[in-house]
């Protein structure tokens, strides 16, 4: 809250006020947009999923593996765009994935 005294340099000093709120407002916005949270070249992951019958996913290899029951399983080559890798990793950002504990227990799975 600005008291205003009796002052000629009171306008400039409420607007001087204001300008370096301001200022300070846009630097702590672009601090924390932070362009440390951009996507790194190497951006990768490998995903599996599934108890008896899983599913991996390596993002670096570029292969998709399932099993298909009986010691039987089926391989294929597979890529994201840069679009789908930069959407997941900004997903991954906004969730705080890379903070998660090591042993991280989620939900269980309901469909499999």
């Amino acid at each position: 809250m600005i008291t205003k005294l009796p002052s000629a340099d009171n306008e400039f000093v409420a607007s001087s006020l204001t300008a370096r709120c301001r200022m300070f407002a846009a630097l702590l916005i672009l601090f924390t947009c932070n362009a440390a949270d951009a996507q790194p070249a190497d951006f990768g992951f490998r995903l599996e999923r599934g108890e008896c019958m899983k599913e991996r996913f390596d993002t670096f290899s570029g292969v998709l593996t399932k099993d298909l029951g009986g010691g039987n399983t089926v391989t294929t080559r597979m890529s994201l765009s840069e679009a789908q890798m930069k959407t997941i990793y900004e997903a991954m950002q906004t969730i705080g994935f890379l903070t998660y504990p090591s042993d991280y227990r989620g939900a269980p799975d309901v469909g499999d």
